[in-house]
């Protein structure tokens, strides 16, 4: 029994938040405890902290001294002694200082002929009240705000209304009301026939009422008001009916939610569960336990236990949140996923409220919980079966055979063109709208159906009530009686139209396409997503040569160029994905002959019905004679460049290089000349011999270059970068004595290189001249020639200390033609130019590091000969 009644505490304990809704606070005192509770409504009312421990004592202190302290005194100790429960208005003191009047209604509960507890509910009704007493010489009255007045001359028949009168039904102040007008804005049936009982009451025997009724505003909306009437006689005759109106629209409707809330914890499964925070302590009740499908005995009853049975991935999203806010919010209400022991997993909706003790500490958690598993599960069904009845505009309809009643809903109502909300169907109306022709099919296939021989399914076409033809699918289910005879049939309509329209449409439009398809001058093909050809027209079997049978056995990926495929696949790869719609290529098939045959592929993707790809349409244009002048017209293009290229370089290796070798030997002359020394005279000679021969070999280059006028790949062989390295120093003795340069090798002889022997020559006699020629007058001439390797290539790196080129001015020009650094009388600005251009037609690079005053480096790239070619053409160099 002691299970039960706190059972029912809790409850009323959760009943007092429906009334939070109206406004109302909950009360109670458990007097076996003397433990006194307070919702926050009624705290605020009272004007007091939610930490405030109220007490019998403290409440009856709230109540002004006198009579309304003793009055509520007497009410509570009925309510205890006899069980007498009280409605009054009373007149209390706030926390704040403030006299307030108060609406208290109490209850008393019983157990085994003793009171155990009080409870009730307080509405702040100061506002109403005193409005009430400033216009008592003005109204009958009212209780609360939104009281209007009124009257009726019996004899005459006149009524008036006062201004919150008319306000109440939403009308203006200029309105005039009459009898008939006022009697129809009460909601028809019960009220309005209690309304008109109430007044001829009055006028009968001089009765008054006070009611609640339903009223109809201007707007159309429902409201409930209070009425009362009061009858004024005179001699013994109704004369007039005075009365008062008061709005108690919002009142009702929180009354009518916590009416609904009450009986929603009585009758609904919902469990109702309290945690008790210092003791870790966890209650559940029966229904709580059955929810969670947990046995009584094996529940340890703490909020371990509790968050083991919620679904891990709502704990981090949801359970934490829930406890972080709850000492922050009196109230929270969550949904979340639990898993029972026999791994089922539910949705579960909590409500919890919060209890502080009096220094604010949380102390305990209680609530409902309730399983909405099938609810939630019911809710996306039915969400989901009205999205696609509503998208798809599918009509559903039904048949009672034996009462002949037709009902349709309001898709089937639009498909057939009738007014969505008024119209009324019966078999009749809808024989009269199947078409003519079709009627005699439409009759034959509903009786075998209800004969049980057929289904009830079948296309057909109704006329509108403006004569519009519209195309329909009939689909039905017959449910069959005791009698084995229909019961009822139901099914679904849809609306065809546009679907059969879009049909004619488009067997029209492939007969046209095929028609463009197999005439067309440029060919083309059908192909599927896997890349099989489904349709080839006469054009593209003309272009490759083959028939239809052979290249739909071989497919298009069978005759195209290898190397075109990838880049195909890939596009084609991107319609699939959405990426794009079409694209344009140039690929190379092969003929049936074995030629090369150049085409303009333009492929775009067909959509089916649905927006989903079904195939490719491949649009072929021969474009081989074109591709064949284009190619022509290169190679000429090519011959002529190359052959401009080799005469630039023959005409600076003439001017340049054999200008460096005229003036080495002139100078070589020049020392002989002056030489008194028989020895050194012997050895000028020899450098003389030396640099006849590199100019002997320098003129042999330049043989070769006029006698091979092709391309320069023809002219590549492999060079050894010492050899020609000690060449150039050999070229050069005489400049390099004079300048009194120091010169340094650091190549190795396996370095070789493929190149043009003269070209090489020239790279590096210009870089070496100009290393001589721009040196800094503060220092000796300083150079290193080296090599290094990485990968294919060989890096040549010819390093001075002359005066250097300030890259951040002259960068971007330095390799430029008639570009010159420095003032110097031989300065042309042509010579690097003409190195780059050599590199580059050698297939290689030139780049420069350089510093003012510190020197330049200039590294040559340049690619290593294969083995076979190395060894080759090392014996010819």
């Amino acid at each position: 029994m002691m299970e039960n009644l706190l059972g029912a505490n809790k409850k009323n304990e959760l009943l007092e938040k429906a009334l939070e809704v109206a406004g109302i606070g909950f009360w109670e005192m458990d007097l076996l405890t003397q433990k006194v509770t307070w919702s926050p409504i009624k705290r605020n009312i009272m004007g007091v902290a939610a930490t405030f421990a109220p007490t019998l004592p403290k409440t009856i202190a709230f109540f002004k001294h006198g009579e309304h302290r003793q009055t509520f005194t007497q009410c509570f100790n009925l309510a205890v002694e006899k069980g007498q429960s009280w409605d009054g208005e009373f007149l209390i003191e706030t926390a704040l200082g403030q006299e307030v009047w108060i609406r208290s209604q109490g209850e008393v509960e019983f157990l085994h002929g003793r009171a155990v507890r009080v409870f009730g509910v307080s509405q702040n009704i100061d506002q109403q009240k005193r409005m009430l007493l400033e216009n008592e010489t003005a109204s009958l009255g009212a209780q609360v705000a939104r009281v209007g007045s009124w009257e009726l001359d019996v004899d005459t028949q006149k009524i008036t209304w006062s201004n919150m009168e008319k306000e109440i039904f939403g009308l203006p102040h200029s309105y005039e009301p009459t009898l008939d007008d006022v009697t129809r804005r009460f909601k028809a049936g019960e009220h309005r026939d209690k309304l008109v009982d109430c007044i001829q009451n009055a006028i009968d025997f001089g009765a008054s009422w006070n009611h609640e009724f339903l009223i109809i505003k201007e707007d159309g909306q429902e409201s409930w008001i209070r009425a009362r009437g009061i009858a004024e006689q005179k001699a013994g005759k109704t004369i007039r009916i005075l009365g008062a109106c008061q709005d108690i629209n919002e009142r009702k409707l929180a009354q009518l939610r916590k009416d609904r809330l009450a009986l929603a914890i009585k009758e609904a499964h919902i469990g109702i569960w309290e945690y008790f925070v210092p003791e870790d302590k966890l209650v559940w009740d029966d229904t709580t336990l059955a929810i969670y499908e947990e046995i009584p005995e094996n529940f340890k009853g703490t909020r371990a236990d509790w968050l083991s049975r919620v679904h891990p991935d709502d704990l981090q999203d949801k359970i934490l949140i829930l406890e972080s806010g709850l000492g922050e919010k009196d109230q929270l209400e969550l949904e979340y996923r639990i898993v029972t022991p026999t791994k089922k997993v539910k949705h579960v909706k909590c409500n919890a409220w919060c209890e502080f003790d009096n220094n604010g500490t949380l102390v305990k958690i209680y609530g409902l919980v309730s399983d909405y598993t099938q609810l939630k599960k019911t809710q996306l069904k039915n969400e989901k079966l009205a999205l696609a009845v509503q998208e798809s505009k599918i009509g559903i309809w039904e048949y009672d055979p034996k009462k002949d009643l037709l009902y349709w809903d309001e898709n089937t109502r639009a498909v057939y063109g009738v007014d969505r909300n008024t119209f009324q169907p019966s078999f009749q109306d809808w024989e009269m709208r199947v078409h003519p022709e079709d009627l005699d099919r439409v009759r034959k296939n509903v009786a075998s159906a209800l004969a049980g021989e057929d289904e009830m399914s079948l296309e057909y076409r109704i006329l509108t009530p403006e004569k519009e033809i519209r195309h329909v699918k009939h689909y039905g289910c017959i449910q069959y009686g005791l009698d084995k005879k229909p019961e009822k049939v139901f099914g679904i309509k849809t609306d065809i139209t546009d679907l059969i329209h879009v049909k004619l449409e488009l067997t029209r439009s492939q007969e046209s396409f095929a028609g463009a398809f197999e005439y067309s001058s440029t060919g083309m093909a059908l192909v599927d997503l896997e890349g099989q050809l489904l349709e080839v027209n006469k054009s593209i079997l003309k272009s490759i040569g083959y028939s239809k049978k052979e290249l739909l056995e071989l497919n298009l990926a069978g005759v195209t160029h290898p190397e075109d495929l990838a880049n195909d696949l890939h596009l084609a790869k991107q319609i699939r994905s959405g990426k794009r719609d079409s694209y344009q290529i140039e690929k190379r098939f092969y003929h049936k002959n074995g030629h090369l045959v150049y085409a303009l592929s333009t492929v775009t993707g067909v959509n089916d019905v649905n927006g989903a790809l079904s195939h490719y349409i491949v649009q072929l244009h021969d474009i081989t004679e074109r591709i064949e002048a284009e190619e022509k017209l290169e190679r000429s293009n090519k011959i002529m460049t190359e052959q401009n290229d080799s005469l630039l370089n023959f005409a600076h290796i003439v001017s340049h290089n054999l200008r460096s070798h005229s003036t080495n030997m002139a100078m070589l002359l020049d020392f002989y000349q002056r030489e008194k020394s028989d020895e050194e005279r012997a050895k000028i000679i020899d450098m003389m011999t030396s640099a006849s021969g590199g100019l002997n070999e320098t003129v042999n280059y330049l043989n070769e270059i006029v006698q091979i006028n092709t391309t320069t790949d023809a002219q590549m062989k492999s060079i050894s970068v010492l050899r020609v390295a000690k060449k150039i120093l050999d070229d050069l003795s005489a400049l390099i004595q004079t300048t009194g340069a120091k010169i340094e090798l650091k190549i190795n002889k396996q370095h070789f290189v493929l190149g043009v022997p003269a070209y090489l020559d020239s790279i590096l006699l210009n870089l070496v001249t100009n290393a001589l020629k721009y040196a800094s007058p503060k220092r000796k001439p300083k150079i290193i020639i080296s090599t290094e390797v990485s990968g294919r290539s060989i890096f040549i790196r010819v390093e001075d200390n002359g005066l250097g080129i300030d890259l951040k001015q002259h960068g971007e020009n330095i390799f430029g033609m008639f570009k010159t650094f420095h003032r110097h009388q031989d300065a042309k600005g042509i010579g690097l130019y003409i190195t780059r251009n050599q590199v580059e037609a050698m297939q290689g690079k030139i780049s420069v590091t350089s510093k003012v005053d510190k020197g330049s480096v200039f590294k040559v790239e340049l690619e290593r000969p294969t083995h076979s070619k190395k060894t080759k053409d090392a014996k010819n160099t």
